[in-house]
């Protein structure tokens, strides 16, 4: 077995890692107060939130930078990697959440929610149109092209990702 090209189960694959530099990037952006910056363009950067959530494990405050759409007075997001997320994971365990939209810098307490997961939804083809949709570029890197698939190609191509439903308490 060639060790150098196999990797550990538990080592992220290289688009995971890609993204958690990103997600640092937009992070720090966010706490500086540039989160209405970051938004600016949605068709390029898409629409992001940033999630608070708490880690599963460790018990830590951890935050997460996602794209998301704005469904009545609910927010939607998906684990585009699917149920190994661990942000997705963390939810599951710890379903009390922190939700701060643009607007809202880190420094604040954000908006408290209930995190759950939305996959039996009857419109779940639609949400999770919509969130990608308001994703900007990071779907077409996925390989989703929202304006061009039906909802029968597109439930096919996202069976692996997991929706997400939080509802806002303010």
């Amino acid at each position: 077995m060639n060790t150098r090209t196999t990797r550990h189960p538990a080592t992220p694959s290289p688009g995971r890692r890609a993204f958690r530099v990103l997600n640092r990037f937009m992070l720090r952006a966010w706490w500086v107060g540039s989160g209405r910056m970051l938004n600016a363009w949605p068709a390029v950067g898409g629409r992001i939130f940033v999630l608070g959530h708490v880690g599963r494990n460790s018990g830590l405050a951890r935050r997460t930078p996602l794209n998301y759409a704005r469904v009545g007075a609910d927010v939607f997001c998906v684990a585009g990697f699917g149920a190994v997320s661990d942000w997705y994971r963390n939810v599951l365990a710890h379903p009390q959440v922190r939700v701060w939209l643009p607007g809202h810098p880190l420094t604040g307490d954000g908006v408290v929610g209930r995190a759950g997961p939305a996959d039996d939804d009857p419109d779940r083809t639609t949400l999770v149109r919509q969130v990608l949709a308001a994703s900007g570029f990071a779907a077409h890197l996925a390989g989703v092209h929202v304006g061009r698939i039906d909802d029968a190609a597109l439930a096919r191509l996202t069976a692996d990702y997991r929706l997400v439903r939080i509802r806002l308490d303010g």
